[in-house]
């Protein structure tokens, strides 16, 4: 007898901000040590030199 297939999800859930949970990044923490100060990291990574 073969299995039924698993039911596709009702719905799914994105938390871009961290309200519901605690990001493991600490982007502000990365900021800091990058020296960004006035854009954010993918704008900054952007306007960086290739090494």
């Amino acid at each position: 007898m073969s299995r039924p297939l698993p039911m596709p999800p009702r719905a799914l859930l994105f938390d871009m901000d961290g309200t519901l949970t605690e990001p493991l990044l600490d982007f502000a923490a990365i900021k800091s040590e990058m020296g960004i100060t006035h854009h954010s990291i993918l704008e900054a990574l952007e306007a960086m030199d290739a090494v």
